[in-house]
């Protein structure tokens, strides 16, 4: 029997992971547009004057979901403000726990990003409040990978300068000593 080491799991499913949001943002770049390190930098900058707005990962109001806080005078107002773009922290973990369904989560994030491209924001999808840690990891991060899966599915289409991705919100330290990690090039699909 061939023993597991989860620590290296844990690193190719997010090397997994950042190669396929990598290629996401790659491929759904404009035709003129060249994948270099450039462009990526340029892109990042893009996102200056930006704001953190706590729409959905209100973990602490049980009925976030069923009631109208996505206003669009929420936008009109930012935008007047001089804002650019807009973090939207996610708590996709605590309400697939307590609601059961990730739709209506999805949702409102398309009807977020649907006032963003009527104000002229750009958006960053940043997924919070998980529970990723050095115990949890082995259950945890195919929860993750499943998550960005469907979302850079849904996504694959919009314009890969509105739209960005924060694959973990403050990622736990994980003791690299643990299992022996060793990096691999190798991914399962």
């Amino acid at each position: 029997m061939k023993k597991v080491r989860y620590p290296t799991l844990f690193i190719n499913r997010l090397l997994e992971l950042t190669v396929l949001l990598t290629l996401f943002t790659i491929f759904s770049c404009s035709a003129q547009s060249t994948a270099n390190h450039t462009s990526i930098f340029k892109k990042a900058q893009s996102l200056d004057n930006g704001i953190s707005v706590s729409w959905l990962e209100q973990t602490w109001n049980k009925n976030i979901l069923d009631e109208p806080v996505i206003n669009p005078s929420d936008f009109q107002l930012l935008k007047k403000l001089g804002f650019k773009s807009i973090r939207l922290p996610v708590a996709f973990e605590y309400f697939q726990a307590n609601n059961g369904s990730i739709n209506k989560v999805i949702e409102r994030v398309d009807e977020i990003l649907k006032l963003c491209h009527l104000y002229g924001f750009r958006l960053i999808i940043c997924y919070h409040s998980g529970n990723l840690n050095e115990n949890t990891y082995v259950a945890e991060t195919p929860k993750v990978i499943q998550l960005w899966d469907v979302l850079a599915k849904r996504y694959i289409n919009q314009n890969a300068d509105n739209l960005f991705f924060e694959l973990y919100n403050e990622p736990p330290h994980m003791n690299p000593d643990n299992g022996k990690m060793q990096l691999s090039t190798s991914f399962r699909r």
